[in-house]
């Protein structure tokens, strides 16, 4: 499992308190890219060649987690599922879910 860690930051929010979509599915994008490398052979790149955002509650908090994990790894794909947490005053909640799914490029 990868975990990336973002700082709440007004310019990405709406109301400056809820973030964006467009951040937190790159949160997803980048968590669940990261967990891909972590089984890629060495040597190669690998590309977002699709991924999905399903946004669960409003993402308010003091930071953001991104968390990664691979569900599927082939020669030529791999695919991780990603979920994002809000955390602040004491407690986390999930934000959003996706699937991220990375080409192997030699």
């Amino acid at each position: 499992m990868v975990e990336f860690v973002m700082p709440i930051r007004p310019e990405i929010t709406f109301d400056g308190k809820a973030v964006q979509a467009g951040p937190i599915g790159a949160l997803l994008d980048f968590s669940g890219g990261a967990a891909a490398f972590t089984l890629a052979p060495a040597g190669v790149m690998l590309a977002t060649i699709d991924f999905s955002v399903k946004l669960l509650a409003p993402a308010i908090g003091d930071r953001f987690m991104g968390r990664g994990e691979v569900i599927s790894a082939g020669r030529s794909l791999i695919v991780a599922r990603a979920d994002a947490f809000a955390s602040g005053e004491g407690e986390e909640i999930q934000v959003a879910t996706g699937l991220v799914t990375m080409r192997v490029i030699s």
